[in-house]
């Protein structure tokens, strides 16, 4: 028999008796009462007596048997596949929740199937016209040093979630629901399928507005959703570097001074993060998902601590 979550069993045995158990209860206390009212002892009164306990008995041992926790589904047998956000409650152990999220076309999930290695027959599940249409998760197993982690076998498993940017809904859902956050944004919205005759360096002064606008949008929600029970991390990422890079000393400098003057806001006010930290990246150099890794590692090792 398969491990259950057994913390589960109290809130499952009051909302089962909300259900067709409390019905049967209901009739059952109806019976019994009826039964009440017949005055004196006769066959009628017994009947009736009779048929209200065994309702009222079935109905209990009803509610009791359909709150029983389902068994857990063991993270490493789901490795290498997509679950919807909704059905990782019965995951053992549970996930480590990694939201990615960002405008469209800012690379989020080109980061996701990067680092995760996702084989291409997977690359376009959900996917329309090249974008995220779905909310899914994919699920990773990351190796860790014995210096990194204590857990069996040295493996966490993480969730990676990911979905439509221009789907801002979503993307609050995303980050509402995530341990470790990372926050992609770029100078503007041309991507390596799409640079063909246009000046992959030139820095979108609208693009960056509407990064602002989103992270304004993150923010609020973060302030009235996780303020209790705050994030482990927040990670930002300057994605395509290895175009704005090729900008020029002086526009390379001014993204970067735009950039860091928001994570600094962020440092200063964002009481709904554990850490912030931010990064320069390129989805398509190996370093920088190296990187991602150690900033993922860094954030675990803090939370096992």
């Amino acid at each position: 028999m398969g491990k259950k979550d057994w913390s589960q069993y109290p809130g499952r045995l009051v909302k089962s008796y909300a259900g067709l158990p409390g019905v049967g209860l209901t009739i059952s206390g109806f019976l019994l009462g009826a039964a009440a009212l017949i005055p004196g002892v006769n066959i009628a009164g017994s009947i009736i007596l009779g048929i209200g306990a065994g309702i009222g008995g079935a109905s209990i041992l009803g509610g009791a048997i359909s709150a029983i926790p389902q068994e857990l589904r063991e993270a490493v047998k789901l490795v290498g596949k997509y679950e919807t956000l909704d059905s990782l409650a019965d995951i053992d152990p549970p996930l480590y929740k990694i939201g990615i999220v960002g405008i469209s076309r800012s690379g989020k999930s080109t980061l996701t199937k990067s680092f995760c290695r996702i084989p291409e027959e997977k690359r376009e599940e959900g996917k329309t016209e090249g974008k995220t249409t779905e909310l899914y998760v994919y699920i990773y197993g990351l190796f860790l040093s014995p210096k990194e982690s204590v857990i069996v076998n040295n493996t966490k498993f993480l969730g990676f979630i990911d979905g439509d940017g221009a789907a801002y809904y979503q993307q609050l859902k995303i980050a509402q629901e995530s341990d470790f956050l990372c926050v992609v944004m770029d100078h503007n919205s041309i991507g390596k399928e799409s640079h063909k005759n246009r000046n992959i360096a030139q820095i979108d002064k609208d693009r960056l507005t509407k990064h602002e606008e989103f992270l304004d949008q993150i923010y609020q929600h973060l302030k009235n959703q996780r303020k209790e029970n705050p994030l482990s991390r927040i990670h930002f990422l300057l994605n395509k570097k290895d175009f704005w890079n090729k900008n020029g000393s002086q526009s390379s400098n001014e993204l970067e001074s735009w950039f860091e003057t928001h994570i600094n806001k962020w440092r200063d006010t964002a009481i709904f993060t554990k850490s912030i930290s931010f990064d320069y990246h390129s989805n398509q150099e190996v370093e920088y998902m190296q990187k991602f890794e150690s900033e993922i590692l860094n954030a675990l090792t803090a939370e096992d601590a």
